[in-house]
């Protein structure tokens, strides 16, 4: 059973889940974390939460229920910190327990927050064919990817996209650009994978600041997008990283 955040709407949500790219669980169960109904359909069976930006503290009780179920086995797969900035919760204060008593009952850890954690997995969507080839050109100077809630998009007059289209657009679209300035966390995150210079704007969650590498600089609304070189070992160390951590899982759901 893979649980992840299946929101149609949400594009990087939706590429998050690992059976898109590994057919070692073409016969998985995938089920929506905010749909509860999978709490009672997880006895004896091996679970994979993942990925995204699962460690949300509105989902704690949630996660607590998993932590007891009687589950056969648990990964985490590409899940990271997601705490909206100034949007307290009631669970935020216990929530930082719940991640610890989460990450100790797991059998196998996968944590995208690669600032805070040296053994970080990327999200699964790394491993999506489309950053293995070499023919993306870019044909824009600069282009915007914009998260899907309005809220969280800024003006701008640059060739742009939004997070509920099509994957494979959206892919195409960041490619385009020898820069990307973007207000989503996957936005990003494949920008990084391009090797595009890339700007978060007006990064509204931890995700930005523990999940991307440094190369991927943060800024507020209306102030210059100044871009750094972008990273030459991210995507062959994304690659690897996920590609070791397929393996493990493979090797635990076969024991």
């Amino acid at each position: 059973m893979i649980i992840h955040r299946a929101d149609p709407f949400n594009t990087g949500d939706l590429a998050s889940n690992p059976a898109l790219y590994n057919s070692f669980l073409s016969d998985a169960k995938v089920v929506d974390i905010e749909s509860t109904t999978w709490l009672w359909q997880m006895k004896d069976r091996d679970v994979i939460l993942g990925g995204g930006g699962l460690l949300y503290a509105p989902w704690s009780p949630v996660i607590e229920s998993l932590i007891s179920a009687p589950w056969k086995s648990l990964t985490l797969w590409g899940i990271g910190m997601n705490q909206h900035i100034n949007e307290p919760t009631p669970w935020d204060k216990r929530f930082p327990e719940v991640i610890d008593e989460l990450i100790e009952v797991a059998d196998l850890v996968g944590l995208r927050d690669m600032q805070t954690t040296e053994d970080w997995v990327p999200c699964a969507s790394v491993a999506h064919p489309f950053f293995s080839e070499n023919s993306h050109f870019a044909v824009h100077p600069t282009v915007a990817y914009q998260h899907r809630e309005a809220r969280f998009q800024f003006p701008t007059n640059l060739p742009s996209i939004a997070a509920d289209a099509p994957l494979t657009d959206c892919l195409n679209h960041i490619a385009s650009g020898e820069q990307v300035a973007s207000s989503s966390y996957h936005g990003c995150l494949w920008a990084a994978m391009l090797e595009r210079q890339t700007i978060a704007v007006n990064p509204f969650s931890t995700k930005f600041k523990t999940g991307l590498p440094e190369s991927v600089r943060y800024i507020g609304d209306n102030m210059p997008f100044e871009f750094a070189p972008f990273d030459e070992n991210f995507r062959a160390e994304c690659l690897q990283r996920n590609d070791t951590f397929a393996k493990k899982v493979n090797a635990l759901l076969r024991a």
